[in-house]
């Protein structure tokens, strides 16, 4: 069963579960457009790490921290959201599944 389109045998299981994400959606885009106000101006870490003197920036204490930093908000951080989706689809499909035969 395919949960992104919207006919009966292709689409979400009920009209609760649309309207419960159409909700969803809805706070989470208020609440990221609000959070991108409040950030204007915050310097990332670059522009602080541009600011340091030279000797401070070729510390490798601090590269490697930068590093790991990287990895984590890049690789690690999206990989596990992306299992979490991939483990709520696949009992979201379960649930249809049941529902629908």
């Amino acid at each position: 069963m395919n949960i992104f389109t919207g006919s009966r045998e292709h689409g979400t299981c009920n009209r609760k579960e649309d309207t419960t994400l159409k909700q969803f959606e809805k706070k989470i885009f208020k609440a990221i457009h609000s959070s991108g106000k409040r950030i204007t101006g915050i310097k990332t870490f670059w522009a602080k790490y541009k600011e340091l003197p030279v000797p401070d920036q070729q510390n490798e204490d601090l590269i490697n921290a930068f590093r790991q930093l990287d990895v984590n908000v890049n690789v690690n951080w999206p990989l596990v959201h992306y299992k979490s989706a991939a483990r709520y689809l696949h009992r979201m499909i379960l649930r249809c599944r049941y529902r629908w035969n």
